[in-house]
């Protein structure tokens, strides 16, 4: 994941753009077509940005690189903060969290509330991961071997549900846990009732790679939190893209609570 949000982050800007490939028929299609995820320069690269960071040698990290003055996701903050009154503490399921990108970009928000912040992600992270002794981080590769971290109040999804080969059964799961407040960033949705396989592609310029990504359906969103209140909607940080065929799409987030029966 964090390979991904780092190249859609540098792309900001960029001449040439970052491509969606809509001409597969399906996800394995796209998929055999397309590179792969991992990628050992990443995973070196944030987990000396994340050393540091610990060291306070700087504020936060995102996709490897320093940050050395606040910048804070507001809607996502907020959301942390509200759990964290709700609750009297914070914890927190982040599913695709790297080594915890955000969770050092807050945490100055809220001091000594973090009871526990689990982030699931692939095998080669969470081995990085669990080196740091980071706590309340804490790492597991699925919900299953997460159990142990758990309970949480909180689910955060941030640019990462395009990139799973079942993006709605993820989301069932995770809807599933007991949270009772989800928080959507960084999606692509379109308007159309289907979601659409496609070739997400890097210009060489930045990193030469691709890989497999869904547009995602908002209606199979709305759908997918059935019994939720969805109490806020707010723009990504990347621009209004087209796919190859012409399906116009935005990348956005949300905040939903459970609603009480």
């Amino acid at each position: 994941m964090t390979f991904r949000s780092r190249v859609a982050r540098a792309l900001l800007g960029a001449p040439a753009p970052l491509t969606f490939d809509d001409s597969y028929g399906s996800w394995a299609e796209a998929a055999a077509r397309a590179g792969g995820y991992d990628s050992t320069e990443i995973l070196d690269s944030v987990t000396r940005s994340t050393r540091a960071v610990m060291a306070g040698e700087a504020l936060f990290e995102r996709d490897g690189v320093l940050f050395h003055e606040p910048e804070y996701r507001w809607p996502v903050a907020y959301a942390l903060a509200a759990s964290a009154a709700r609750h009297g503490e914070l914890r927190v399921l982040d599913l695709g969290g790297s080594l915890g990108s955000v969770y050092w970009q807050h945490r100055d928000l809220l001091p000594n509330q973090v009871a526990t912040w689990t982030v699931i992600e692939q095998s080669d992270f969470v081995e990085r991961g669990r080196t740091l002794n980071a706590a309340p981080l804490s790492f597991a590769t699925d919900l299953i071997e997460a159990r142990p971290f758990g309970p949480w109040h909180l689910a955060l999804m941030s640019s990462v549900v395009q990139y799973l080969p079942r993006p709605w059964e993820a989301l069932a799961s995770i809807l599933d846990s007991n949270v009772d407040c989800l928080v959507i960033d960084r999606t692509p949705f379109h308007a159309g009732a289907s979601d659409i396989p496609t070739v997400q592609r890097v210009p060489a310029h930045i990193y030469s790679a691709s890989y497999p990504a869904w547009i995602l359906s908002e209606s199979r969103l709305q759908a997918a939190l059935h019994g939720w209140r969805i109490v806020a909607r707010f723009p990504g940080i990347e621009p209004r893209m087209r796919t190859r065929r012409g399906v116009e799409f935005a990348w956005s987030g949300l905040i939903a609570t459970r609603v009480e029966s």
